[in-house]
């Protein structure tokens, strides 16, 4: 049986490919959808549209039994995503879905920037669904994918421990183990919440200049302020309540609880006044308040398009979002 970390060893190494498809023992594959379509080289909505058809391509390409799990997390890093211009989606049901791009200027000077500039999608984000709890988070680094990466992969291994403020600090020092690259450079932004999806009581912590915002007819209400306060598991230290924004809202009844990028609101780069803003936000909403994944997409794409006939796509895009 084949399941995660040996999935996703898989995808990235045609070695091992080889040798799964060379058994003659039965092997069983059991990847969730975004797993499947890293091994198929797909958008992961592709998978969800047709399962039975990636799982019999899987079973052909992999000579091996495939089931492909319910899809319980969303977890999108940017190494995965490096094609200009397109927006990813990942959607967990019809009120949680997440979105990555690496934006669409490949001239943007945001590239100054980039720690890697032959892979320079450095934003990650995450969002499931933990018994009556939604977990999402964003993440966008500097100067690498390493901080984002590590950090939005750690939360993701760890969300079943996301109960309340105190537990996200908790969390942090378990993300290092052996692997870990403690002379990495890059750091991240980061923002994450959790929010009941019954009585729509909620909490986050935020460090950096990524945005959470509370969307419903009537206006944008942000629920946390940026700052330069940038963060990885090489500074733990500063990943505390002492730096960190903690913040607390209540989402209601047709509200939207929204996380994003500054792709989003910086989509020309550093010139937040000709880029998608508040305004932007909440018209979108008003045209899509029922359909959570049509939303995401079209602010994602606007970000990618730019506003006004201004330049936009200037940097990583991550968004996440869920409707109660």
């Amino acid at each position: 049986v084949l399941d995660a970390d040996a999935l996703n060893l898989i995808s990235e190494n045609e070695d091992l490919r080889r040798a799964c498809a060379r058994r003659s023992a039965d092997t069983l594959l059991t990847p969730h959808p975004a797993e499947a379509a890293r091994l198929l080289a797909e958008n992961t909505a592709l998978v969800q549209a047709d399962r039975l058809k990636a799982a019999r391509a899987l079973s052909a390409n992999l000579n091996a039994h495939t089931v492909i799990a319910n899809l319980k997390q969303c977890l999108q890093l940017g190494k995965d995503h490096p094609v200009y211009g397109k927006l990813d989606l990942c959607q967990l049901n019809s009120n949680i879905t997440c979105a990555i791009s690496v934006g669409a200027d490949k001239n943007s000077p945001s590239l100054i920037f980039k720690g890697d500039k032959t892979s320079t999608n450095e934003d990650a984000v995450f969002a499931a669904m933990i018994d009556d709890r939604v977990v999402m988070a964003v993440a966008d680094s500097h100067f690498g994918q390493w901080a984002s990466h590590s950090i939005i992969t750690g939360i993701a291994r760890y969300s079943r421990q996301v109960t309340d403020l105190a537990s996200i600090y908790r969390i942090f020092p378990l993300m290092g183990d052996d692997s870990t690259d403690w002379n990495n450079h890059s750091e991240t932004t980061l923002v994450i919440v959790s929010v009941n999806r019954l009585t729509g009581e909620g909490f986050g912590v935020a460090f950096g200049d990524s945005s959470a915002v509370l969307v419903n007819q009537q206006e944008v209400s942000r629920l946390n302020h940026k700052n330069s306060r940038f963060v990885s598991l090489n500074k733990t230290v500063i990943m505390d309540s002492a730096s960190a924004e903690e913040f607390t809202f209540n989402v209601k009844t047709g509200e939207l609880l929204l996380l994003f990028t500054d792709g989003v609101d910086e989509c020309h780069y550093g010139k937040p006044d000709t880029s998608v803003n508040e305004q932007d936000i909440l018209n979108l909403f008003r045209q899509t308040p029922e359909n959570v994944a049509q939303y995401v997409t079209r602010l994602g794409n606007l970000a990618l398009k730019g506003i006004n006939g201004n330049p936009g796509g200037q940097d990583n895009i991550a968004i996440a979002a869920v409707a109660l």
